[in-house]
């Protein structure tokens, strides 16, 4: 059985660097691109900055979010979160708020509630910004942060290593599937409140080698961590905890099965990171085993004990673009790859 197999370029990865390499980089940046949550720039007597931007477009656009509070509480934990995939904890927030002509005041004033409430969960707070119409809706945040060394990027995961989450995962992706199939009232909107991992990351900057989120879901992480590293990791599907209980009972309703969860795009904030293999009783509490790293290159998933299967994780990252964004040929998409596998429950009822 073939044990690696060289993964298909990411669109979004090429898009990228085509559009970086046009750009004037500050040569006291830390890292290179593609090698951390979070862009770091050293300050004085050790410390550093850490700055981070995200937007919430597509999102609306194709009405994944359609409650203003949900909007307000995302746009701020997905900033959060790669800071707390580089161990920093935050100043605060500058936020970019453009709105189209379908926000009234009270929609404006439920989106203000949901930054509130996020914002005020993680002790942190909003540094000023900017706020205009638009003829569509988009939502940009700006996170800076702190931190002192040790630094940790995506970088420096070594062969042997032990890969672990946070917690379990697939809430971001059981969110979205109900959402994009019509199905809502499977896991209602309001019931996402995913939190970025701050206080882990500080604890895993001391602990870890490498870490990432899952902003775009778990494969995506390890996909990235893999081409970073220029190694192997295996994720056990057998693991146990992989799945969180609320996620694989939405699956469940939609047919799904539990490895879709994980395959899928949009991720839940939680941290994937690379451990020696005997420090699991030094990781934070509800840390989750995925699986190894090892020589190779790629991802690959285990079944038993037998040899791991080899993924094209670029193919399934490119899967977006591929089906133009329709949801159900996305799913059908994703199950047909994975039946092409033999990975169970590929085929929908």
């Amino acid at each position: 059985m073939q044990t690696a197999i060289m993964p298909e370029a990411v669109a979004e990865l090429l898009r990228i660097d085509a559009f970086v390499a046009r750009l004037p980089l500050h040569p006291r940046r830390v890292f290179p691109t593609h090698h951390a949550d979070a862009e770091l720039m050293p300050l004085s007597a050790g410390s550093y900055l850490a700055a981070t931007l995200d937007v919430l477009s597509e999102e609306l656009t194709v009405g994944l979010y359609r409650e203003p509070e949900t909007m307000g509480w995302v746009i701020v934990q997905a900033n959060l979160s790669d800071l707390a995939a580089v161990g920093a904890a935050p100043v605060g927030l500058v936020l970019g708020v453009s709105l189209g002509p379908e926000w009234d005041d009270e929609r404006t004033a439920r989106l203000a509630s949901g930054i509130d409430n996020a914002v005020r969960s993680e002790g942190t707070y909003i540094l000023g910004g900017d706020l205009n119409d638009a003829a569509a809706s988009s939502l940009c945040a700006c996170a800076i942060g702190l931190l002192e060394r040790p630094l940790i990027s995506r970088h420096g995961v070594r062969p042997g290593d032990r890969i672990y989450a946070s917690a379990p995962l697939g809430l971001g992706n059981a969110m979205a599937a109900a959402a994009l199939t019509g199905h809502p009232e499977l896991y209602p909107e309001r019931a996402f409140r995913p939190r970025a991992r701050l206080r882990a990351g500080r604890n895993l900057r001391r602990r870890a080698h490498a870490m990432i989120d899952t902003s775009d879901g778990l494969l995506a992480a390890l996909d990235q961590l893999a081409r970073v590293n220029e190694l192997c990791l295996e994720l056990d599907l057998r693991a146990p905890r992989l799945v969180d209980e609320r996620a694989a009972a939405v699956a469940a309703k939609l047919g799904l099965p539990d490895w879709a969860l994980l395959f899928g795009e949009h991720g839940e904030y939680q941290l994937v990171f690379a451990a020696d293999a005997d420090a699991e009783s030094a990781l934070p509490l509800g840390a989750v085993p995925l699986g190894r790293a090892r020589d190779g290159y790629g991802v690959a998933v285990r079944l038993s004990d037998a040899e791991a299967i080899p993924l094209d994780a670029g193919r399934i990252r490119n899967l977006r673009a591929t089906t133009g964004g329709d949801a159900a040929a996305y799913i059908s998409a994703l199950l047909e790859y994975g039946m092409s596998l033999g990975l169970p429950g590929s085929q929908r009822s």
